[in-house]
C-alpha cells in the first residue's frame, strides 16, 4: 500500500487553496502591463520521516520566468517558464534530462483582471511533460505492476481540472493572494474545498490576516489552511474512483492510515507597494499520516 500513500501525498500538493476575507484594509490587485517580464528564484525542499527515521532530504533550485503576453479589461494572458539553476545543474550532471518540466517547459494560462489564476491553456502539453518526467524516473526494466501503476496515474490526469489542481502548484501558489481583500484582524472560517475529482467537497479550516510594514511600503499576507481526516477520507475515495480501484478492497488499510491524517498549509507573501508586486513567498506544508510525516517548503524571491 505504499503506492496509495505516495499518491495521497502527491495529490495533496495542489489541492488546498481557498480565499476568504471581510472588513478589508488592503486589496491585492495586479497592475501589470503587456510585455512585462520578471523572474522568481525558487528553492524547493522535501523531508520525509517514517517510523522515526528521516530519509535523505530533497532540495533543488530553479527559476520561474513570468511574462505578461497580453492585457485587457477581462484579464491577463501569461507565460510561465521553469529554468533549472546553473549551479544546481553543474552539481547534478544530467539533471535537466531527468527533469524536463523544469528545463524550459512553457505554461500558458489566463488570469482575471485582478490577477487570480483562471485557466491553463496548454494543459495537455503540461500533463505530457509530467508523464515524461515520471517515465524517466522509472527503471529501464519495468514489470507489469509498474506499467499498470503508471497507466493509473496517467488516467488520473485525464482532464484539465485535475491537471490544474495537482500539477501547477507553483503557479497556483503565486497567484493565490491576487483578487483577495485582507485585514489586520485575524479571520478564521470553516470552508468546503472543491473536489478536483468532482466528488463531495472537502471540509477544512482557514485563517488569514495581514501585517503592515512600519514604513508603509509593503505588507505581508498570511494564510493558514488545515484539512483534517474527514477531508482526506473524501479525497482518497475520489482518488480510488478515478483510478478504478474498488474501495472495499483497501478500505480497512485506508481507514487505519487516514484516521490521524492531517495536512496543513502555511504561506506568507510579501507584497510591495505601489503596484502590489509579490516579491517574496514562504510556504510550508506538513502532512502527517500515522508514523509518516512529510514536510515540503517553497521559497520564492524576485530577482528581476
Amino acid at each position: 500500500m505504499k503506492f496509495v500513500t505516495v499518491v495521497l501525498f502527491c495529490l495533496c500538493n495542489g489541492l488546498l487553496f481557498a480565499q476568504d476575507g471581510k472588513d478589508t484594509i488592503e486589496n491585492v490587485i495586479a497592475n501589470w502591463n503587456k510585455g512585462e517580464t520578471w523572474t522568481m528564484a525558487i528553492t524547493r525542499t522535501k523531508e520525509k520521516i517514517e517510523s522515526g527515521k528521516p530519509a535523505p532530504p530533497f532540495k533543488f533550485l530553479y527559476k520561474a520566468v513570468i511574462t505578461v503576453l497580453d492585457s485587457s479589461a477581462d484579464g491577463y494572458k501569461m507565460r510561465w517558464v521553469f529554468q533549472l539553476d546553473e549551479d544546481f545543474k553543474n552539481q547534478n550532471p544530467g539533471i535537466e534530462k531527468a527533469m524536463p518540466v523544469y528545463n524550459g517547459l512553457e505554461f500558458l494560462y489566463t488570469t482575471t483582471e485582478s490577477g487570480e489564476f483562471k485557466d491553463l491553456l496548454n494543459w495537455e502539453e503540461v500533463r505530457d511533460g509530467y508523464v515524461e518526467m515520471a517515465m524517466v524516473s522509472m527503471p529501464e526494466r519495468r514489470d507489469i505492476a509498474v506499467d499498470a501503476a503508471l497507466e493509473q496515474v496517467k488516467a488520473m490526469f485525464s482532464t484539465k481540472q485535475l491537471v490544474e489542481a495537482a500539477l501547477i502548484k507553483e503557479i497556483q501558489l503565486y497567484h493565490l493572494p491576487y483578487g483577495g481583500q485582507f485585514n489586520t484582524r485575524r479571520i478564521s472560517s470553516a470552508q468546503l474545498l472543491p473536489n478536483p475529482f468532482g466528488g463531495e467537497p472537502m471540509p477544512a479550516t482557514a485563517t488569514q490576516y495581514l501585517t503592515s510594514s512600519k514604513d508603509g511600503r509593503s505588507y505581508t499576507v498570511t494564510f493558514l489552511q488545515e484539512l483534517d481526516s474527514s477531508g482526506t477520507h473524501i479525497l482518497m475515495e475520489s482518488v480510488f474512483k478515478a483510478m478504478k480501484i474498488p474501495m472495499d478492497s483497501v478500505y480497512t488499510h485506508v481507514n487505519e492510515m487516514l484516521e490521524n491524517f492531517k495536512v496543513s498549509d502555511l504561506s506568507h507573501y510579501r507584497v510591495l507597494q505601489p503596484g502590489n508586486w509579490i516579491t517574496e513567498i514562504r510556504y510550508s506544508r506538513i502532512a502527517n499520516a500515522g508514523e509518516m510525516k512529510q514536510v515540503e517548503e517553497f521559497k520564492f524571491s524576485m530577482i528581476r
